[in-house]
């Protein structure tokens, strides 16, 4: 009878373990015959898969351990990707719709119902509401579907894996053991070269597209290292280990000549004191009424046009003190050529204030709106690049409406965050909660320049430290209740 009850246990492993054997030797056979290498993968495709099922947090895991290494690559018809974290991404986006119908009525809806998530909806309900009225609808239908899988991947994951220590610890330590070895990796390069400033892009291959890239995610993440210090006695291994990886870091960004990332180590020293002094919803006001103040100038009477380059001597510079004396003078080719689209971007806002042009258009359509004065040498943007300003690219692809919801998700994920990080004790939850609003305070104020929330790097941190500020906040809510409930009823008055 036992050998008879292990025959009939053995016999469905048997059988599977026969079918998958020949759909390795199937698989490999049309590789050879079609020539298309990737049919081998399939094997192991499904293998990877039936072990994400039973494990759905492993494919959140692995994601985040490959994003320093994530290479953009050039498909065939104009496509690209992020390799190997977008296809990560979208095993993880058709794992979720799996899980949530199989158990979504069982999982709490706190998240869900938490202010910042329903404003996260409605920014994306917008994109999708002006994509279909898209002056390109088959670019803006791409990035809109790239946008829910990195919404899924790193926020809805982020807020279901990051919950307790052991999971910040292992969230931390993947992205910083990667992240540190590409920073090594560029540094030995660069002293090879001696650390020369006119080739410094040329050692970022192929983990970043460029040193802006490069010192912003470094810059992002060094918050997360200072605070991870404290879970380290004084003197331990470990507490030595992040301590060298803060030097590393700040030598990092050094010697990456990236202005935008030596500004975000200091702008994180001061967005300290002003999260401790309960002073961000008073430099929110204040950088919104100067930025209206310094629009209508330049808009009035087109003051703008007094800043436009001289086109002779808005050059390359090849030594990082020369670029520091042109930023001062407005003769750096990079901050003018991003003057050149911003003002394109303007006029388009003014041309389509609404409904913008759609989701991820900006490049197909700004050189008509482009003023000729402010033209560089670099104008013809072989890289295909965005305006390099955040807000104005959602203005013009998403039109003004977009704008206000993507402004009201950023200040209501600072003042909620500040409110969490006040309200909870010391410890490493409030440590990662700091950690979390300097990250997301670097990036808003990096922004200014650049379009990071739109790469997997820098946009993944974004999702991830929403993420963490929502299950503090909904830690700090649910521990509130709880000893509320507790508390001895009050006597009646007499």
């Amino acid at each position: 009878m036992a050998n008879g009850a292990a025959s009939a246990r053995w016999a469905p492993r048997q059988l599977a373990l026969w079918s998958f054997s020949g759909l390795i030797v199937v698989s490999l056979a049309a590789a050879v015959v079609s020539e298309l290498p990737l049919l081998a993968a399939i094997p192991v495709g499904l293998l990877a898969g039936y072990h994400f099922l039973r494990s759905f947090s492993l494919p959140f895991w692995l994601l985040l351990f490959s994003i320093p290494f994530s290479t953009e690559v050039s498909l065939p018809g104009g496509l690209g990707t992020d390799l190997p974290s977008e296809p990560l991404m979208w095993v993880i986006f058709g794992l979720s719709i799996v899980f949530l119908a199989r158990h979504g009525a069982s999982l709490s809806a706190a998240p869900l119902r938490h202010r910042i998530t329903l404003l996260l909806i409605i920014h994306l309900a917008w994109i999708a509401f002006s994509s279909l009225h898209s002056q390109a609808e088959i670019v803006s239908l791409k990035y809109l579907l790239a946008k829910l899988w990195y919404v899924v991947a790193f926020f809805g994951l982020g807020v279901w894996c990051l919950n307790e220590k052991a999971a910040f610890k292992r969230f931390f330590w993947l992205i910083f053991s990667g992240l540190s070895l590409t920073v090594v990796v560029v540094l030995i390069r660069q002293a090879m070269m001696g650390f020369a400033f006119d080739g410094i892009n040329t050692v970022m291959g192929p983990f970043y597209r460029n040193k802006v890239m490069y010192a912003c995610l470094i810059v992002m993440f060094l918050p997360f290292v200072w605070y991870a210090r404290r879970w380290y006695a004084p003197g331990t291994r470990w507490r030595w280990v992040l301590n060298a990886g803060v030097v590393l870091f700040l030598t990092g960004i050094y010697f990456s000549y990236t202005r935008a990332a030596m500004g975000g180590v200091l702008i994180a020293i001061v967005s300290t004191f002003m999260i401790r002094w309960k002073m961000t919803r008073y430099v929110i006001i204040a950088a919104l009424l100067t930025t209206g103040v310094l629009l209508t100038w330049l808009s009035t009477q087109y003051t703008y046009l007094k800043f436009a380059p001289n086109y002779e001597r808005t050059v390359y510079h090849e030594k990082f003190d020369n670029l520091l004396a042109a930023t001062y003078k407005l003769e750096d080719i990079s901050t003018m050529e991003r003057a050149y689209r911003w003002v394109a971007g303007a006029y388009m806002v003014a041309d389509r204030p609404l409904l913008g042009f759609g989701p991820g258009t900006f490049y197909f359509f700004y050189r008509s709106y482009t003023v000729l004065s402010f033209q560089t040498y670099v104008s013809d943007n072989p890289e295909k690049s965005g305006v390099h300003n955040a807000y104005l690219m959602i203005a013009t692809e998403q039109g003004l409406p977009g704008l206000l919801v993507y402004l009201a998700l950023i200040v209501v994920v600072l003042l909620v965050g500040e409110n969490t990080w006040h309200r909870l004790g010391p410890g490493w939850r409030r440590d990662m909660v700091m950690a979390a609003l300097l990250s997301l305070i670097i990036m808003h104020a990096l922004q200014i320049m650049n379009d990071l929330a739109e790469t997997v790097k820098a946009g993944s941190l974004f999702f991830l430290c929403t993420a963490i500020i929502v299950n503090m906040s909904l830690y700090v809510s649910s521990k509130d209740q709880k000893e509320s409930e507790t508390l001895p009823p009050e006597e009646p008055a007499p």
